[in-house]
């Protein structure tokens, strides 16, 4: 077995993160206690060099002293400065194979080379993209011999993008606070300049915003120009979401191979998923209300041991029409199949879903209310929470039978559908509360098998038809 060590570029890693994490911390502390200009201060400089020469060293020592070996069928890790830590994993035990490059690191020809384990961890050494090549044979080899096919690189159209910004919520906000931003900064540099007849300066805005009354607030003229603002700072969050979701899933690329698949996107992060098929617990297909609008649905890979969080980065497509998305799952993992919805709440359950759904934003645009007359504006949201409920009804159900269990939901619009190998069905249960029992419903509930962590599922209001037959669900499991 040959010894390997973390490329150079990873003593730079080691002291960034050092200096991020804990230095910078530290000496704001410092400098916000006694300041920058006291007899302390050339002790405080001295000291602070020292610690950067330290890091230099300690970033270094951490580098040269971990080292690993790929054998036949164990990888063997030593590391540490102080104290020694040897660590032997088995090829069995990889679950999954990523890897993922930042433009500086793609520059350089480095990637890292992250294995995920069964039980939760994850290992991560940083390589030459020649180097994971090979170890990467190696390692899928000492799994299971793989049939691998042609490279599938799947081009995203303009409208795929559209949909994947408009409808990636996390990002947005993110993009939405780098506009206000970049307004901020304009207002400061040259708001003055803008504006120099008025004895208002722009660049005080929260405090002129705070100075208005209710009946300015409610001036027509100044709605249309609050409107025009927003509406424009929105516009710009947008366009800098587009920009990023593009870079993100640029280069979108799939590799169906007889045991495992892999995906890959990115262009100025790269990112590379490698994913046994034996491991793939659970599909989800994802609906937001703009897919649904244009026929598309977004693909996720559940891995095992991985809840919906963790998983959301191992897309098998980010949004692709509903007929293609057939093919892609028949082709790439046979074994997963969309079931029909056979078990649906029935129309008298609307009422409860909707109910569950208003209750508590109505209370709480209540007591605003009541601490402030000005924020009645809120219950305009009322008809928003209305629709969360119907959607939640019209869209939950279940299905099972010998082979899948699928569950529909819907969160704030976005339907979900989450098909679930059985034998990764780890209970199942139904409950019913005095309220239910005149009208016989239950809720029926599943966990699924999954590591550091409970993944429960639940679809309420179904009747009582298949009741016993959902309990018995992992009585039958053990039987095949």
């Amino acid at each position: 077995m040959i010894r390997r060590r973390d490329n150079l570029v990873e003593i730079l890693y080691y002291g960034y993160t050092t200096i991020k994490n804990q230095i910078i911390p530290i000496l704001g502390c410092i400098i916000s206690f006694i300041g920058t200009d006291n007899k302390f201060t050339p002790y405080i400089r001295l000291f602070f060099y020292g610690l950067m020469i330290w890091i230099c060293i300690y970033s270094f020592l951490k580098w040269y002293n971990r080292y690993f070996k790929f054998g036949d069928n164990i990888i063997s890790i030593s590391e540490g400065v102080f104290t020694k830590r040897s660590i032997d994993v088995p090829y069995s035990s990889v679950k999954s194979i990523n890897t993922s490059a930042s433009l500086i690191k793609r520059i350089v020809g480095v990637s890292d080379f992250s294995l995920e384990l069964i039980g939760g961890d994850k290992i991560i050494f940083v390589l030459t993209n020649t180097q994971i090549k090979e170890l990467r044979n190696q390692l899928f080899n000492g799994i299971h011999q793989t049939k691998i096919s042609e490279l599938n690189i799947q081009k995203l159209k303009p409208l795929q993008y559209v949909l994947i910004s408009l409808t990636n919520f996390p990002t947005f906000i993110a993009s939405l606070s780098l506009a206000f931003s970049i307004y901020g900064f304009l207002i400061h540099t040259y708001g003055k300049r803008l504006v120099a007849d008025t004895d208002k300066d722009p660049r005080n805005t929260i405090e002129i915003l705070a100075a208005l009354k209710l009946d300015d607030i409610l001036n027509l003229n100044f709605l249309m120009v609050m409107g025009l603002f927003l509406g424009a700072i929105a516009i710009a969050a947008y366009l800098i979401s587009f920009i990023f979701i593009y870079l993100t899933y640029g280069r979108f690329a799939t590799t169906n191979a007889e045991n495992d698949v892999t995906v890959e996107y990115g262009i100025l992060n790269q990112k590379v998923y490698h994913i046994p098929k034996s491991q793939i617990r659970s599909l989800r297909i994802g609906e937001p209300v703009l897919f649904r609008l244009f026929g598309y649905v977004q693909l996720k890979i559940d891995n095992i041991g991985l809840n919906e969080g963790r998983s959301s980065l191992i897309l098998l497509h980010p949004a692709v029409k509903k007929e293609v998305a057939k093919k892609i799952i028949a082709s790439y993992i046979p074994d997963f199949k969309e079931q029909t919805i056979n078990l649906r709440p029935e129309k008298n359950t609307m009422f409860s879903y909707i109910l569950s759904n208003i209750v508590a934003p109505i209370i709480t645009f209540i007591v605003l209310y009541f601490i402030s007359s000005k924020l009645v504006f809120m219950f305009i949201f009322t008809p928003l929470y209305l629709l969360y409920g119907y959607a939640e009804w019209r869209h939950s159900g279940l299905a099972f039978d010998d082979k899948l269990l699928t569950i529909q939901y819907t969160n704030r619009l976005r339907k979900t559908t989450l098909i679930t190998l059985k034998k990764f069905v780890e209970a199942t249960e139904t409950s019913q509360t005095i309220f239910m029992k005149k009208k016989d419903i239950y809720h029926y509930g599943f966990a699924v098998y999954s590591e550091d962590q409970t993944e429960e599922y639940e679809c309420r209001f179904l009747t009582n038809s298949r009741r016993q037959q959902f309990l018995e669900y992992l009585v039958e499991k053990k039987k095949h």
